[in-house]
């Protein structure tokens, strides 16, 4: 069993972080995955190359950082989606090519670019939360590593420019007395906000939803584009859900391990 992990970049491929993470005895195993690709991303070549990959590993969830959808038609609020507005979200994501700030259009049009990408080969988007998966079902969700870091009661890891190794090695320890880590490497910081998102894919996986807390609304399509989602995180009780959960309440057959 396995679930890979995503922080999404779309100016280069080099600023594009990806974890494999694995439920191994009494603790969470972590592959850091090197992109093997260059150049600027596009939606399409990501995508390709994160099906292929998350075949190779048998895994059944994805978990990318940043938005799946645009802004319901008729929502009340002013410029972003609900999920946006619970978790205070850096960028408002409102009706279709429109973003605030402007910057972040570039970012949240290749993420949503993405999600359909996947779709198209066969993914789906998470439409409800509380209740096993289909079974064969390949899953993507939506993740925010910053209220991922807040939802474990863990100060968050500063931004990219102004992250120092130290900044880097108090986090990984924070996060690993919370759930105990093995990492295949030293983790860069997109590398370690996409270990501290996927935590929620892997309780998704292990059907442990009463540690997980789903902020939003269903994602849909209205007028040709897909709208709203959720953002998933877990709380500090994760630790407690992955370590003992009998294995029958595992999703689906247990992978083999290409690390082992």
């Amino acid at each position: 069993m396995a679930i890979v992990s995503v922080d999404l970049a779309h100016r280069s491929y080099f600023d594009v972080g990806g974890v494999i993470l694995r439920q191994k005895g009494d603790h969470v195993y972590g592959e850091l995955l090197p992109i093997p690709l260059t150049g600027k991303p596009t939606a399409s070549e990501l995508a390709s190359f994160l099906n292929q990959l998350c075949s190779k590993v048998g895994a059944q969830i994805l978990s990318l950082d940043g938005p799946q959808g645009w802004q319901a038609v008729r929502s009340t609020l002013e410029h972003s989606r609900r999920c946006e507005r619970a978790l205070n979200t850096p960028a408002k994501t409102g009706p279709p090519g429109s973003v605030k700030p402007a910057p972040y259009l570039g970012f949240v049009t290749f993420s949503i670019d993405v999600f359909d990408a996947l779709c198209n080969l066969g993914w789906v988007r998470l439409t409800s939360v509380g209740s096993p998966l289909s079974e064969g079902a390949r899953v993507v969700i939506e993740s925010f590593p910053l209220s991922a870091w807040r939802s474990l009661d863990i100060v968050p890891l500063p931004a990219k420019r102004k992250t120092k190794s130290a900044d880097l090695e108090r986090r990984l320890a924070d996060l690993s007395r919370v759930v105990p880590l093995r990492l295949s490497g030293y983790p860069t910081h997109d590398q370690l906000q996409a270990v501290v998102a996927g935590l929620a894919g892997l309780a998704i996986e292990m059907n442990a939803w009463d540690v997980c807390h789903a902020a939003g609304v269903p994602p849909f399509v209205c007028q040709g584009y897909w709208r709203e989602g959720y953002i998933l995180n877990v709380t500090p009780r994760i630790r407690d859900a992955l370590f003992s959960l009998p294995q029958a309440s595992l999703r689906g057959t247990e992978q083999s391990d290409p690390a082992q």
